[in-house]
């Protein structure tokens, strides 16, 4: 009996391993379970950041591309921005020999014009001296014409006074 009490006690504490052993596997199972979903959430996150990587870098290759391609237009913006520049320039130096030439011509031709003046000025003078003399000669001629009608002015007075003196004097003789 004590060998079936020892065997009851044995089969007691395995009954006791055995419940505790199950309850650790339920515990071990609801853990491989959860750590299984954890590993399910895990591979489909990581396909998922898989699938963001390859976009992003997609985008990236895209981006890579639009920045090259903005890169040459730039560089060809720049080139013709350069062509122009120079083109400018060059209509510029050419504007202002232009502009030079211009402003000589305009001081020779002030110079010239300052030059005819003077000239001018003289014959102008010149002109108006003979044409002053010629009026001289006029005034004086004039002045001569004027003595000579104030002169005879002053004989047709005389006469016709003395005519009128003559009438008076026969029309007295007549009244007599």
């Amino acid at each position: 009996m004590a060998e079936l009490e020892n065997l009851d006690k044995e089969n007691e504490i395995l009954k006791r391993q055995l419940t505790t052993l199950k309850d650790e596997m339920e515990d071990a199972t609801e853990k491989m379970n959860e750590m299984t979903e954890e590993l399910r959430s895990t591979q489909i996150k990581a396909v998922e950041y898989k699938e963001k990587i390859l976009k992003l870098e997609q985008e990236n290759a895209a981006l890579v591309n639009q920045i090259e391609e903005l890169t040459a237009q730039q560089i060809d913006r720049d080139k013709i921005l350069d062509e122009f520049s120079i083109a400018i320039d060059a209509r510029i130096a050419e504007w202002k020999d232009i502009l030079d030439e211009k402003d000589m011509e305009i001081t020779r031709l002030k110079e010239n014009l300052s030059h005819s003046l003077m000239q001018s000025t003289t014959s102008v003078k010149e002109e108006n001296k003979t044409q002053i003399n010629q009026l001289n000669d006029e005034i004086a001629c004039r002045d001569a014409i004027i003595v000579e009608l104030k002169a005879k002015l002053s004989e047709a007075v005389v006469e016709i006074n003395e005519s009128a003196a003559l009438i008076e004097k026969l029309k007295g003789e007549t009244h007599e």
